[in-house]
């Protein structure tokens, strides 16, 4: 444990006693404090849970470093390093241990095991041409047999009047009824059967809406659980036997007309940005009820949609309530890449299509894509040009970056620059929509806070570049509005909101710095810019283009227009996307519209747990495996939720709570409050149990995201809240 980190419990009362604020200490009134127990802090237990997040996040930083000890370690004769190729397998084995152990992979229970085609009333193949099927077929014993939730009510029977799990749903007590049926042999039997009660005109129409998912892409609608984009069977047989015309442009011909956005459409609006296992679609319904502007789907990779993986092509559903929602993909070739925006313009409905520049996992940045993709900015253009021409201009493109790869250098303003030459020299290029850029290298990943000094200068660059293709080539070449940028990183309360959007950089300032960068002969920049015309520097440069627009005689000229266009323009953030905050907060949507820090209640925190496992249950389905992945991912999210303190609970000085604020052991305003801000795995499997029953015997539930979890409950430790460290979201 560091010194630093230990001195955080040492020092617990000399921060509760500060009379200012203490940066990266969230203090609790002393009404709720609550110290370790009698005796004081146990040292060894604080360290023991401090030292084994350092050593996860050690785990998963990457393996430059260790590529360098064993460079070191060869002088001595040990294992040499691996190379790329090696690296990269080990990476993906170890990555699907970590996945499979995680999960909490459980043997089928002895009651499941009813065939899937007596779960639907259909004839059974099996049992027709070969006589034996390995499955039971006895619908009664299984209703019988399995565990019913009681008391529970079917969320999608209460919604939809059916429910697609049928009488394998775990609470379709009130929707599974025995009836008495005539065998082929004349003989009664008694059968389970699933209880439909929607009218003629509600089948009719649910059917109709199936039978269009089941045909083409973008005209197939909502189905009748209100979602879209389905992978068609006939579109996987195309992908993987490779009979798919690439080729061939535009979408279906009885298409409807995608509703066209523009950059104007994302200014002011809150985005929650593409979260990675815990921004799947029922929480990207609960952040939409809580005011939420624009959606993103989960990291999907190209290469897995082209080739039509079903695990891939379930981040890309829809539900019909997110108005704005797009999809974020990785890939670093420039083939793949264009093959997927293909087929995401042509079989899906979205209004843009994000791309991953950002994504700090070794899995994702050893095939060259995510973050290292800002390294490779050749490679970048050659994928933002393929994607630009196999959508012709029809689907708006956003690009996703970090600050730079390295906390030594970072390069984002340099890629700005790069982004807006593209605007003007790839076909299609004014559909780049926007740049968003997260605060943090890819080597600090989320250990440090993040640079909105560095995002903002960012925001400055676009315009900077704008004015010198304007000034050097106005003559017979159209103008293009700066590209927007988006900023991303440690919003939590809507004070942080606005102080990011009302800031305003002088982009004037940068306009040396935009030439500094054409002098590299290998930047895009060079060639477009730095033609032997520019000699004067930024404030030179400037001053020509305004005493232009101040002569009379040359007020028709472009270059007078180039001064009063880009004078209006200010240097500031279009908007913010938001990532760990809307995990934390999902109602930081509300908090910003309503302009306050809302003090929710563990009540009313509770009803959004209950929304969450409602909405897993119509999307994932309500049977055994639909059960299991919504306490899954609803366990991931509670990873999350933990580290908010509420309003009420904080002393007034540290409201708002910032991101990196971690507060000492408390006990809530009621039980429930108290139970929310438990760290505790088995505390949050007892509040997914409140909701989806009792968690299956044996079942063990690791965090993705190890820096959140803690194998100590509430009961064992004597105290209410573990220490809060700094959890490593899953978003890029």
């Amino acid at each position: 444990m560091s010194e630093q980190q230990g001195g955080f419990w040492d020092s617990i009362e000399a921060k509760l006693e500060a009379k200012e604020r203490v940066k990266g200490f969230a203090k609790v009134k002393k009404d709720f404090y609550r110290s370790w127990g009698p005796g004081g802090p146990k040292k060894e237990d604080a360290a023991q849970a401090v030292n084994k997040a350092e050593e996860d996040a050690q785990e998963s930083k990457g393996h430059n470093e260790d590529n360098h000890d064993n460079d070191e370690a060869n002088k001595d004769g040990r294992k040499r390093p691996m190379n790329s190729a090696q690296r990269r397998t080990a990476n993906y084995k170890k990555q699907k241990i970590e996945d499979k152990r995680r999960r909490g992979h459980m043997a089928r229970p002895a009651w499941d095991n009813l065939c899937g085609f007596a779960a639907r009333d259909e004839a059974c193949p099996f049992q027709e041409k070969k006589g034996k099927c390995q499955y039971s077929h006895d619908t009664v014993k299984y209703v019988e047999d399995k565990p019913l939730r009681k008391g529970m009510p079917c969320p999608s029977f209460a919604k939809h009047k059916f429910c697609k799990s049928g009488i394998r749903c775990l609470f379709g007590e009130e929707h599974t009824k025995i009836e008495t049926k005539q065998s082929d042999d004349g003989t009664s039997v008694q059968v389970a059967r699933n209880v439909d009660m929607r009218s003629e005109e509600e089948k009719a129409s649910a059917e109709k809406a199936a039978a269009r998912g089941a045909g083409r892409g973008r005209d197939s609608g909502f189905s009748d659980i209100d979602e879209c984009n389905y992978l068609r069977p006939d579109l996987v047989h195309q992908v993987r036997k490779k009979k798919y015309d690439f080729s061939k442009s535009g979408g279906p011909a009885d298409a409807e007309p995608r509703k066209r956005r523009t950059a104007a459409d994302f200014a002011n609006k809150i985005y929650i940005a593409p979260l990675t296992t815990v921004g799947n679609l029922p929480f990207r319904r609960v952040v939409k009820d809580l005011g939420a502007d624009i959606t993103c789907g989960e990291m999907a990779l190209a290469k897995d949609i082209v080739s039509g993986s079903g695990s891939e092509w379930a981040l890309l559903r829809r539900h019909k309530c997110e108005d704005f929602f797009g999809v974020q993909i990785a890939g670093s070739a420039p083939k793949l890449m264009r093959e997927a925006a293909t087929l995401l313009d042509r079989e899906t409905t979205i209004d843009f299509i994000d791309v991953n520049l950002g994504c700090p996992i070794d899995l994702v940045t050893d095939m060259g894509a995510g973050s290292a993709l800002m390294t490779r900015v050749t490679k970048l253009r050659s994928i933002a040009e393929e994607m630009l021409g196999a959508t012709q201009g029809r689907m708006p493109i956003g690009l996703k970056m970090r600050a730079g790869w390295s906390s030594q250098k970072f390069t984002a303003t340099t890629l700005a620059s790069e982004i807006q030459g593209w605007r003007h020299v790839l076909p299609y290029g004014s559909s780049i929509c926007y740049t968003a850029v997260h605060g943090r290298s890819r080597q600090a990943r989320y250990t440090s806070t993040a640079d909105w000094d560095y995002i903002q200068s960012v925001a400055a660059r676009p315009i900077a570049t704008e004015a010198l293709f304007r000034k050097n080539r106005f003559v017979g070449q159209t103008s293009l509005e700066p590209v927007p940028v988006f900023g991303n990183g440690d919003i939590l309360c809507y004070s942080d909101w606005e102080d990011h959007m009302s800031r305003v950089t002088d982009w004037r300032a940068h306009i040396d710095e935009v030439l500094e960068d054409a002098q590299d002969p290998k930047s895009r920049l060079h060639l477009l810019i730095n033609q032997g015309k520019l000699s004067a520097g930024g404030n030179s440069l400037i001053s020509e283009i305004e005493a232009s627009a101040q002569d009379g005689e040359k007020g028709t000229d472009a270059a007078g227009s180039v001064a009063a266009d880009l004078d209006a323009l200010q240097a500031r953030l279009t908007t913010c996307m938001i990532g760990r905050g809307a995990l934390i907060k999902p109602w930081i949507s509300t908090e910003i519209k309503e302009k306050r820090h809302w003090d929710i209640s563990g009540a009313e925190r509770m009803e959004h747990i209950k929304s969450f496992v409602d909405y897993g249950l119509e999307h994932w389905g309500s049977d055994l495996t639909g059960v299991n992945k919504t306490r899954r991912f609803l366990l991931e999210w509670l990873s999350f939720t933990c580290r908010y303190v509420p309003v009420g609970v904080l002393d007034p000085i540290y409201v708002p709570q910032h991101m990196n604020d971690r507060p000492p052991c408390y006990v809530g305003r009621d039980d429930k409050e108290t139970l929310l801000s438990s760290t505790s795995v088995k505390d949050w499997v007892k509040i997914s149990e409140l909701f989806l029953g009792p968690a299956p015997e044996g079942f063990v539930f690791e965090p993705k995201h190890k820096s959140n979890s803690y194998s100590a409950s509430v009961e064992e430790r004597g105290d209410l809240t573990a220490p809060i460290v700094v959890a490593a979201p899953g978003s890029s």
